[in-house]
């Protein structure tokens, strides 16, 4: 997945008519808070390990040290 795949804006539009959170917290959500709260259903088998794995590489690990990679 690319980064221009995920429509960040959608998400926090979402949050904040649906939800009712202040636009400032809204931003300040990751995809695994804000699918929580949307109670959207995942239709892949991937687990935490996506978020685990982009801290990872945010950190600096490099690309062939990540663990649970589809």
């Amino acid at each position: 997945m690319q980064n221009a795949d995920f429509d960040y804006f959608a998400w926090w539009k979402a949050c904040v008519t649906q939800l009712n959170i202040a636009p400032s917290e809204a931003w300040n959500l990751d995809y695994c808070e804000i699918a929580t709260l949307l109670e959207v259903e995942q239709k892949t088998n991937q687990d935490a390990s996506l978020m685990v794995n982009a801290q990872r590489e945010l950190n600096g690990m490099p690309p062939g040290e990540l663990k649970n990679v589809n």
